[in-house]
């Protein structure tokens, strides 16, 4: 969860995405215009910024929101100068060059409608801005804003599987580590500073209204970090209600098998002569953004121009696909406490299960101090059995394939991440003088992973093989780790991040401490 709050009269470089435009006035014969009336009018919310001209016909608006603008120049007896297109990134330094006016009255307007060229005149650094109409028009697997870092020169995906970065952490900007990337929202830091990469918050793409980079060369204000810096700009409400929907979805049954299923289906040694089914996978990215002026007829903010909000709000509910998981488990012999058909990691028979109570070695080269029963080698006599063991053995599955070395278990199932993120940005416009910025972001997941060895790093070597049948994330901010031992065989870890809670379980896998891994779901 994020909260930013934000009032400017003066210019805050290091804490906002205010940008400032500047410019100088000329007329025909390129003499200085003094006392010129010079206006900056934004084509989103229709507020006007005003300045005059100095004596050396210079200009400059030191505050500038990230938007659209309309710059208009009006003086006695010359014509009025108006471009109707001056788009303004985050902390630009916008010079909008030389403003010729000429001569005429000044109810002549010459208006210039095409794009105007931003001019970087003022310092060396290497910055490129993705627009918000752009973001939502070009292609993103993932919808995540640092899916068009890529974009960029200079920039490299971390990794070769081929998905998009997620976070700071997941590219490179001209050879520095990933870790060494900055990334800010609307001003405001966004990096979790435990693991100086992860973002603390996320927002989806349909919420930015602008994605700038700086890649080389900024300034000293843009401390912190040496890599790359990502600025995002949250879209702010405008003086017409605007608002979008949308859904986008995956399903593997779209999808071609993989070429590993398939092999699957020959015959050995090449396979088992059974094909794997494509695993169950889907994706839906569902959501919608509501934004524009608040006011009350008669009352407040009639003309549109003060008050204004922006909402978004989306959802995630993913099944995400795993490669295939081969591993052991207990058959129905071993069930039963008969060991004497078990086999070792090179598939050689392997009865040698020691009976403690003889203190004789058992072994492929003695074998006086193993389970015997009825003379059959491995089989442990029914009245030396321990129920609660045999109880235990039905958190395994049953075998469901045959292979080399006693494989005899296969899936893929599926992790399961349901998502959630909201945001609502407020922008008030006082006065003149004043302007006022709010903006809340939360995020929340929810994180199902079948598999032990998809959290493989929190099991202690001494635990064994572990056992993890649930994880649950709810991602917040900030917090400690709690964690308590249920017994000598199980251990319940809570993970408290602010609000944000993980619970998990470990169970050590005494019965087949040869299994370095669990590979298959618990649910």
């Amino acid at each position: 969860m994020g909260l930013a709050f934000v009032a400017s009269a003066t210019p805050l470089r290091a804490q906002t995405t205010s940008a400032s435009v500047f410019g100088s006035l000329k007329d025909s014969l390129g003499g200085a215009l003094p006392g010129a009336n010079v206006t900056l009018t934004s084509r989103t919310q229709g507020q006007t910024l005003a300045a005059t001209s100095d004596d050396q016909g210079r200009f400059v608006f030191p505050i500038v929101r990230p938007d659209a603008y309309t710059l208009r120049v009006s003086k006695q007896g010359f014509k009025t100068a108006e471009r109707t297109n001056v788009v303004v990134s985050a902390n630009d330094k916008f010079s909008t060059g030389v403003v010729t006016l000429d001569v005429g009255g000044i109810a002549e307007n010459v208006s210039v409608t095409g794009r105007v060229s931003e001019l970087q005149t003022t310092n060396g650094e290497r910055s490129f801005a993705i627009e918000g109409e752009a973001i939502q028009n070009i292609a993103n697997n993932g919808r995540s804003p640092f899916g068009f870092v890529t974009l960029v020169p200079g920039i490299l995906q971390q990794g070769t599987s081929g998905t998009p970065p997620e976070d700071a952490a997941g590219f490179t900007v001209n050879g520095q580590r990933a870790n060494s990337n900055n990334v800010t929202i609307d001003g405001v830091a966004n990096i979790d500073t435990g693991n100086n990469g992860g973002n603390m918050a996320t927002t989806n793409i349909d919420a930015v209204a602008e994605l700038k980079l700086l890649t080389s060369s900024y300034q000293a204000e843009y401390g912190r970090a040496v890599g790359g810096q990502v600025q995002i700009v949250t879209k702010s409400g405008t003086q017409a209600f605007h608002g979008s929907g949308y859904w986008y979805g995956r399903r593997s049954d779209w999808n071609a098998n993989s070429w590993t299923n398939k092999r699957a289906a020959a015959p050995p040694p090449v396979g088992n002569g059974k094909l794997i089914e494509l695993p169950d996978a889907s994706r839906n990215d569902f959501g919608y953004t509501i934004g524009g002026p608040v006011f009350i007829p008669g009352v407040f903010n009639e003309d549109k121009k003060k008050l204004f909000f922006f909402w978004s709000q989306e959802f995630q509910r993913r099944k995400d696909s795993v490669s295939e998981r081969l591993s052991r488990v207990p058959t129905a012999l071993e069930r039963a406490g008969d060991f004497s058909q078990s086999v070792d990691n090179n598939g050689n028979p392997y009865p040698y299960i020691r009976d403690s109570a003889t203190g004789l070695p058992c072994g492929p080269s003695n074998t006086s101090g193993c389970f015997q029963d009825g003379g059959v080698l491995g089989r442990i006599p029914q009245g030396r059995l321990y129920q609660p063991g045999l109880n235990a053995l039905g958190v395994y599955p049953n075998p469901n394939t045959t292979g080399s070395s006693g494989i005899n278990y296969t899936s893929q199932a599926p992790t399961n991440a349901p998502r959630r993120e909201e945001l609502l940005r407020l922008d008030y416009q006082a006065s003149d003088r004043w302007r006022f910025a709010g903006r809340y972001m939360q995020k929340s997941d929810t994180q199902e992973q079948p598999y032990e060895e998809q959290r493989a790093k929190r099991v202690k070597p001494d635990q064994g093989p572990g056992l993890r049948y649930l994880i649950f994330v709810h991602r917040r901010f900030h917090g400690n780790l709690i964690t308590s031992q249920i017994s000598q065989a199980a251990q319940m870890i809570f993970q408290l991040v602010g609000d944000n809670l993980s619970v998990f379980f470990i169970l050590p896998g005494g019965v087949f401490p040869r299994i370095n891994k669990l590979q298959f779901p618990r649910g």
